[in-house]
Protein backbone atom coordinates (compact mmCIF):
# COMPACT_ATOMS: atom_id res chain seq x y z
CA UNK A 1 0.00 0.00 0.00
CA UNK A 2 1.59 3.46 -0.62
CA UNK A 3 1.82 5.53 2.37
CA UNK A 4 0.26 8.51 1.78
CA UNK A 5 2.84 10.92 2.17
CA UNK A 6 4.20 9.20 -1.36
CA UNK A 7 1.47 10.23 -3.26
CA UNK A 8 2.19 13.96 -4.14
CA UNK A 9 5.56 12.29 -4.65
CA UNK A 10 3.98 9.74 -7.20
CA UNK A 11 1.85 12.34 -8.97
CA UNK A 12 4.84 14.23 -10.12
CA UNK A 13 6.75 11.75 -11.30
CA UNK A 14 3.59 10.85 -13.50
CA UNK A 15 3.53 14.57 -14.48
CA UNK A 16 7.30 15.02 -14.89
CA UNK A 17 6.83 11.84 -17.06
CA UNK A 18 4.02 12.96 -19.32
CA UNK A 19 5.87 16.18 -19.94
CA UNK A 20 8.99 13.97 -21.04
CA UNK A 21 7.33 12.19 -23.18
CA UNK A 22 5.39 15.14 -24.80
CA UNK A 23 8.27 17.46 -25.21
CA UNK A 24 10.13 14.21 -27.04
CA UNK A 25 7.53 14.01 -29.22
CA UNK A 26 7.44 17.43 -29.93
CA UNK A 27 11.31 17.48 -30.87
CA UNK A 28 10.40 14.47 -32.71
CA UNK A 29 7.75 16.41 -34.91
CA UNK A 30 10.43 19.43 -35.90
CA UNK A 31 13.60 17.95 -36.34
CA UNK A 32 11.81 15.91 -39.26
CA UNK A 33 10.80 18.59 -40.33
CA UNK A 34 14.17 20.24 -40.03
CA UNK A 35 15.51 16.91 -41.79
CA UNK A 36 13.32 17.54 -44.92
CA UNK A 37 14.19 21.36 -45.36
CA UNK A 38 17.89 20.26 -44.67
CA UNK A 39 17.52 17.28 -47.53
CA UNK A 40 15.68 20.05 -49.82
CA UNK A 41 18.45 22.95 -49.15
CA UNK A 42 21.02 20.64 -50.09
CA UNK A 43 20.04 20.30 -53.74
CA UNK A 44 20.36 23.81 -54.52
CA UNK A 45 22.95 26.59 -54.48
CA UNK A 46 22.83 29.84 -53.38
CA UNK A 47 23.87 31.39 -57.02
CA UNK A 48 21.51 29.43 -58.35
CA UNK A 49 18.67 30.56 -55.94
CA UNK A 50 18.92 33.87 -56.00
CA UNK A 51 18.88 33.70 -60.10
CA UNK A 52 15.84 31.45 -59.81
CA UNK A 53 13.48 33.75 -57.44
CA UNK A 54 14.34 36.84 -60.10
CA UNK A 55 12.77 35.34 -62.86
CA UNK A 56 9.64 36.98 -64.31
CA UNK A 57 8.49 33.73 -64.23
CA UNK A 58 9.12 33.08 -61.07
CA UNK A 59 8.08 36.40 -59.35
CA UNK A 60 4.82 35.87 -61.40
CA UNK A 61 3.88 32.33 -60.32
CA UNK A 62 4.39 33.84 -56.36
CA UNK A 63 1.81 36.53 -57.14
CA UNK A 64 -0.24 34.01 -58.54
CA UNK A 65 0.15 32.26 -55.78
CA UNK A 66 -0.43 34.24 -53.17
CA UNK A 67 -3.09 35.95 -54.89
CA UNK A 68 -5.28 32.75 -55.52
CA UNK A 69 -4.56 31.43 -52.19
CA UNK A 70 -5.91 35.34 -50.51
CA UNK A 71 -9.30 35.12 -52.77
CA UNK A 72 -10.10 30.99 -52.66
CA UNK A 73 -9.60 31.97 -48.81
CA UNK A 74 -11.74 34.93 -48.54
CA UNK A 75 -14.56 33.30 -50.58
CA UNK A 76 -14.34 30.04 -48.64
CA UNK A 77 -15.02 32.18 -45.04
CA UNK A 78 -17.34 34.12 -46.65
CA UNK A 79 -19.81 30.92 -47.64
CA UNK A 80 -18.18 29.02 -44.47
CA UNK A 81 -19.13 31.06 -41.42
CA UNK A 82 -23.08 31.19 -42.29
CA UNK A 83 -22.85 27.44 -43.25
CA UNK A 84 -20.97 26.59 -40.47
CA UNK A 85 -23.21 28.23 -38.10
CA UNK A 86 -26.76 27.08 -39.89
CA UNK A 87 -24.90 22.80 -39.56
CA UNK A 88 -24.11 23.58 -35.95
CA UNK A 89 -27.13 25.28 -34.68
CA UNK A 90 -30.47 24.91 -37.24
CA UNK A 91 -32.38 22.28 -36.36
CA UNK A 92 -33.23 21.56 -39.94
CA UNK A 93 -34.01 18.03 -41.30
CA UNK A 94 -31.96 15.65 -41.98
CA UNK A 95 -29.00 17.86 -40.27
CA UNK A 96 -26.67 14.98 -39.87
CA UNK A 97 -26.57 13.95 -43.62
CA UNK A 98 -25.93 17.63 -44.62
CA UNK A 99 -22.92 17.21 -41.87
CA UNK A 100 -21.70 14.41 -43.62
CA UNK A 101 -21.99 15.16 -46.81
CA UNK A 102 -19.58 18.69 -46.15
CA UNK A 103 -16.91 16.47 -45.69
CA UNK A 104 -16.62 14.46 -48.27
CA UNK A 105 -14.84 16.43 -50.82
CA UNK A 106 -12.78 16.27 -47.21
CA UNK A 107 -12.11 12.55 -48.46
CA UNK A 108 -11.74 12.55 -52.16
CA UNK A 109 -8.47 13.59 -53.85
CA UNK A 110 -8.03 17.24 -55.17
CA UNK A 111 -7.29 15.76 -58.82
CA UNK A 112 -10.76 13.54 -58.39
CA UNK A 113 -12.49 16.97 -57.69
CA UNK A 114 -10.84 18.44 -60.67
CA UNK A 115 -12.12 15.96 -62.94
CA UNK A 116 -15.44 16.44 -61.24
CA UNK A 117 -15.20 20.43 -62.08
CA UNK A 118 -14.14 19.98 -65.84
CA UNK A 119 -17.13 17.49 -65.84
CA UNK A 120 -19.47 19.68 -65.02
CA UNK A 121 -18.25 21.91 -67.70
CA UNK A 122 -19.24 19.55 -69.98
CA UNK A 123 -23.29 20.01 -69.10
CA UNK A 124 -24.89 22.02 -70.61
CA UNK A 125 -25.31 24.72 -67.71
CA UNK A 126 -21.84 24.38 -67.57
CA UNK A 127 -20.81 25.46 -71.06
CA UNK A 128 -22.93 28.17 -71.27
CA UNK A 129 -21.62 29.86 -68.48
CA UNK A 130 -17.81 29.40 -69.88
CA UNK A 131 -19.53 30.89 -73.55
CA UNK A 132 -21.56 33.63 -72.01
CA UNK A 133 -20.35 34.08 -68.48
CA UNK A 134 -16.73 33.67 -67.78
CA UNK A 135 -14.09 30.85 -68.50
CA UNK A 136 -13.17 28.44 -65.93
CA UNK A 137 -11.58 25.49 -67.36
CA UNK A 138 -7.56 26.21 -68.44
CA UNK A 139 -8.07 29.52 -67.33
CA UNK A 140 -6.62 31.66 -64.22
CA UNK A 141 -9.97 31.36 -62.96
CA UNK A 142 -10.06 28.02 -62.73
CA UNK A 143 -7.58 28.03 -60.18
CA UNK A 144 -9.41 29.94 -57.92
CA UNK A 145 -12.43 27.25 -58.13
CA UNK A 146 -10.39 25.13 -57.98
CA UNK A 147 -8.96 25.92 -54.62
CA UNK A 148 -11.97 27.22 -53.01
CA UNK A 149 -13.58 23.49 -53.95
CA UNK A 150 -10.80 22.01 -52.33
CA UNK A 151 -10.44 24.20 -49.16
CA UNK A 152 -14.23 25.18 -48.62
CA UNK A 153 -14.72 21.80 -46.92
CA UNK A 154 -12.28 22.15 -44.54
CA UNK A 155 -13.18 25.79 -43.61
CA UNK A 156 -16.85 24.45 -42.93
CA UNK A 157 -15.44 21.81 -40.61
CA UNK A 158 -13.19 23.75 -38.81
CA UNK A 159 -16.09 26.91 -38.30
CA UNK A 160 -18.54 24.20 -37.29
CA UNK A 161 -16.22 23.17 -34.61
CA UNK A 162 -15.49 26.65 -33.50
CA UNK A 163 -19.56 27.55 -33.21
CA UNK A 164 -19.82 24.14 -31.76
CA UNK A 165 -17.41 25.43 -28.92
CA UNK A 166 -19.50 28.60 -27.83
CA UNK A 167 -22.73 27.74 -25.76
CA UNK A 168 -25.62 28.04 -26.64
CA UNK A 169 -26.87 29.63 -23.75
CA UNK A 170 -24.88 32.93 -24.25
CA UNK A 171 -26.92 33.72 -27.36
CA UNK A 172 -30.02 32.69 -25.14
CA UNK A 173 -28.78 35.33 -22.58
CA UNK A 174 -28.33 37.63 -25.12
CA UNK A 175 -31.81 37.16 -26.74
CA UNK A 176 -34.16 37.78 -23.68
CA UNK A 177 -31.86 40.86 -23.20
CA UNK A 178 -33.58 42.51 -26.53
CA UNK A 179 -30.99 41.36 -29.04
CA UNK A 180 -31.93 39.72 -32.47
CA UNK A 181 -30.65 36.90 -33.40
CA UNK A 182 -28.29 38.98 -35.33
CA UNK A 183 -27.35 40.96 -32.86
CA UNK A 184 -26.65 38.09 -31.07
CA UNK A 185 -24.61 36.36 -33.55
CA UNK A 186 -22.49 39.70 -34.43
CA UNK A 187 -22.15 40.75 -30.38
CA UNK A 188 -21.79 37.33 -28.68
CA UNK A 189 -21.08 34.07 -31.21
CA UNK A 190 -18.29 35.85 -33.22
CA UNK A 191 -16.49 37.60 -30.20
CA UNK A 192 -16.03 34.32 -28.00
CA UNK A 193 -15.21 32.03 -31.09
CA UNK A 194 -12.94 34.75 -33.00
CA UNK A 195 -9.73 32.96 -32.24
CA UNK A 196 -10.90 29.90 -34.06
CA UNK A 197 -11.84 31.71 -36.82
CA UNK A 198 -8.55 32.79 -37.49
CA UNK A 199 -6.87 29.80 -36.67
CA UNK A 200 -9.77 28.42 -39.83
CA UNK A 201 -8.66 31.41 -42.25
CA UNK A 202 -4.77 30.92 -41.78
CA UNK A 203 -5.07 26.67 -41.89
CA UNK A 204 -6.96 27.16 -45.20
CA UNK A 205 -5.02 30.03 -46.70
CA UNK A 206 -1.96 27.25 -46.25
CA UNK A 207 -4.27 24.54 -47.93
CA UNK A 208 -4.95 26.90 -50.58
CA UNK A 209 -1.36 28.13 -51.43
CA UNK A 210 -0.24 24.41 -51.37
CA UNK A 211 -3.22 22.89 -53.91
CA UNK A 212 -1.83 21.35 -57.12
CA UNK A 213 -4.05 17.95 -58.17
CA UNK A 214 -7.08 20.49 -58.54
CA UNK A 215 -5.32 23.55 -60.35
CA UNK A 216 -3.68 20.90 -62.57
CA UNK A 217 -6.62 19.51 -63.88
CA UNK A 218 -8.66 22.53 -64.05
CA UNK A 219 -6.25 25.27 -65.24
CA UNK A 220 -3.90 22.73 -66.83
CA UNK A 221 -0.14 22.95 -66.13
CA UNK A 222 1.95 25.22 -68.80
CA UNK A 223 4.22 27.98 -67.71
CA UNK A 224 2.70 30.64 -68.17
CA UNK A 225 0.03 33.20 -66.37
CA UNK A 226 -1.39 30.07 -65.07
CA UNK A 227 1.37 28.60 -63.33
CA UNK A 228 0.88 28.50 -59.79
CA UNK A 229 4.17 27.41 -57.46
CA UNK A 230 3.38 24.19 -57.34
CA UNK A 231 2.87 23.60 -60.66
CA UNK A 232 6.08 25.31 -61.47
CA UNK A 233 7.68 22.81 -58.99
CA UNK A 234 6.23 20.22 -61.25
CA UNK A 235 7.00 21.46 -64.26
CA UNK A 236 10.82 22.66 -63.37
CA UNK A 237 10.84 18.29 -62.16
CA UNK A 238 8.97 17.18 -64.69
CA UNK A 239 12.05 18.76 -66.79
CA UNK A 240 14.54 16.67 -64.78
CA UNK A 241 15.57 20.68 -63.44
CA UNK A 242 15.58 18.91 -59.65
CA UNK A 243 17.97 22.16 -58.66
CA UNK A 244 15.24 24.76 -59.58
CA UNK A 245 12.51 22.61 -58.51
CA UNK A 246 14.48 22.12 -54.54
CA UNK A 247 14.87 26.28 -55.10
CA UNK A 248 11.29 26.94 -55.73
CA UNK A 249 9.98 24.17 -53.10
CA UNK A 250 12.30 26.42 -50.23
CA UNK A 251 10.96 28.93 -51.64
CA UNK A 252 7.21 28.10 -50.98
CA UNK A 253 8.43 27.28 -47.52
CA UNK A 254 9.61 30.62 -47.22
CA UNK A 255 6.90 32.45 -48.29
CA UNK A 256 4.34 29.72 -46.49
CA UNK A 257 6.30 30.80 -43.05
CA UNK A 258 6.26 34.31 -43.35
CA UNK A 259 2.83 35.11 -44.83
CA UNK A 260 1.25 32.19 -42.01
CA UNK A 261 3.57 33.72 -39.31
CA UNK A 262 2.41 37.29 -39.95
CA UNK A 263 -1.52 36.17 -40.41
CA UNK A 264 -1.29 34.57 -36.73
CA UNK A 265 0.58 37.21 -35.58
CA UNK A 266 -2.28 39.73 -36.73
CA UNK A 267 -5.17 37.87 -35.95
CA UNK A 268 -3.74 36.79 -32.27
CA UNK A 269 -3.44 39.67 -29.89
CA UNK A 270 -1.47 36.98 -27.21
CA UNK A 271 0.64 36.16 -30.01
CA UNK A 272 1.80 39.67 -30.62
CA UNK A 273 2.34 40.46 -27.28
CA UNK A 274 4.72 37.07 -27.55
CA UNK A 275 6.42 38.40 -30.67
CA UNK A 276 7.00 42.35 -29.43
Amino acid sequence: MTHPTQQPVVRRSRKDLFRAMAGLAAVVVVAYIVLLVVTNTSLLGTQSFTDLVTTERTLGAILLSLAMALGATAVAMLIGVPAAYALSRLRIPGRVVWDTLVDVPIALSPIALGIIIIAMFSTGPGRFLEQNVLAFTYAVPGILLAQLTVVCALTIRLLKTAFDDVPPRLEAIARTLGSTRWRAFRRVTLPVARRAIFTAFVISFARAFGEFGATLTVAGAAPGPRETLPVSIFLRFSSLEVGKAAGLIFLTMLLAFGVILVLRVLTSPDLRREVW
